[in-house]
């Protein structure tokens, strides 16, 4: 302030503070709140979080309790400005708190920020206090303690941890409250659907419908079965039966039904089904979710024509989605489409071409882990074997290494 050359109805005014209030802080007859720091700060001219070094050793560096409602807000402020050094101060003094009984309500209160930032969409600063919860949390059997754990596999769902992450989930799975354990069997099915690994999709779809008995858990659950019965062995009417089920949930899972009824036909090899595949398509947003079965229909039907007229028309959603990539379900389009695609290059005698899309699909689902995209990919290349050139072939050598290892 002496800066500034400012008095306190100056500051009062700066930070948007009420001067009666900016009289107490400084008089040091009321505790200065971490949503006024900031105010302050912003005052002032100082980058966010500038002074909370300064805050943590006013407030809560001593020996006193920490106070609940002022740390729970220091933190949420310390992950939205990036002062990963704060937090860690702010979690260390709560761990060094003697009284079991008192360190357990402070978790509980990092658990309550964690949860905050995590529905706001602040996913990345939630795993931070997610993971130091997993650490440091005293009563491993709380179901906090298990929401911690669905949390981080829900965040690193697309990320090489993804797997670890599972395999930790699945000791606590059960301690999940009902409505949370729902999300986490979605969510464990659906990581199981990018990897196109059926028999597990198929187990957890089911572990699903067994504790969804309406909604749209329900109709996740029965959908991802059918897909699960088609790649599976099931028969037509096994799979047409779950999409009848499905149906019924709601609005949005009729409109389901009605494309992947569609979806079904072409699947078990009644091809007439295209024109009134894309004829829905065409009306949906999501149009692009379709376009790889449909590419594939056309190139296994020998109608090349179609194929072209398909890739040209609709080439650019799947460009735009590629660079995009979001969300799982565009990331597995993309490699699907490309997969279809390379199968109709293959076709029309660029094999070359064909050949090197293919490859990069190859080295996506080995990052992926998707082993069943993979096979599909090698098998597909050892077909085209006396198409490679010398280049492609070392490609491939390298990744049947890189498999192996």
């Amino acid at each position: 302030m002496k800066m500034k050359n400012w008095n306190y109805s100056d500051m009062a005014s700066q930070a948007d503070i009420h001067i009666s209030e900016v009289s107490r802080i400084f008089s040091q007859k009321k505790a200065l709140t971490p949503t006024q720091l900031d105010k302050i700060t912003a005052a002032i001219g100082l980058p966010p979080g500038s002074m909370y070094a300064l805050y943590f050793e006013e407030y809560f560096s001593d020996s006193e309790p920490v106070h609940k409602s002022r740390s729970s807000q220091f933190l949420y402020n310390c992950m939205l400005n990036g002062r990963n050094l704060e937090a860690n101060l702010m979690i260390g003094s709560i761990l060094e708190e003697n009284s079991k009984y008192l360190r357990s309500k402070q978790m509980l209160n990092i658990f309550s920020v964690a949860e905050r930032l995590f529905h706001e969409g602040n996913e990345s600063e939630a795993l931070f206090l997610y993971e130091a919860i997993i650490e440091n949390f005293p009563d491993r059997f709380s179901s906090e303690f298990a929401i911690c754990y669905f949390r981080r596999f829900f965040i690193l769902i697309t990320t090489e941890r993804a797997q670890h992450a599972l395999s930790t989930l699945l000791e606590y799975i059960h301690y999940l409250p009902v409505d949370v354990r729902r999300d986490a069997f979605l969510w464990i099915t659906v990581f199981y659907y990018r990897r196109e690994d059926w028999k597990e999709v198929k187990y957890y779809a089911e572990k699903l419908e067994s504790i969804a008995s309406y909604g749209n858990h329900l109709g996740y659950a029965l959908m991802y079965k059918g897909f699960s019965l088609t790649r599976l062995g099931g028969t037509l009417d096994e799979v047409l039966e779950q999409i009848d089920r499905y149906s019924e949930v709601n609005k949005q899972f009729n409109e389901f039904a009605v494309g992947n009824r569609h979806a079904a036909y072409l699947d078990f090899g009644i091809l007439d089904y295209a024109e009134e595949y894309l004829a829905w398509l065409i009306e949906r947003d999501d149009l692009y979710v379709g376009l790889p079965r449909l590419l594939r229909t056309y190139v296994e039907l020998d109608r090349l024509e179609d194929a072209k007229a398909l890739v040209q028309r609709y080439r650019h959603i799947i460009d735009a989605i590629s660079k995009e990539r979001d969300t799982w379900v565009k990331q597995k389009t993309v490699l699907d489409f490309q997969f279809a695609y390379s199968a109709y290059l293959s076709r029309i005698g660029s094999y070359h071409e064909g050949i090197d899309v293919l490859l990069e699909i190859t080295t996506e689902a080995l990052t992926l882990k998707n082993t069943r995209l993979f096979k599909k990919c090698m098998y597909s290349y050892w077909e085209l074997r006396d198409r490679t050139t010398t280049e492609q072939d070392e490609k491939y050598r390298q990744m049947l290494l890189s498999d192996t290892n």
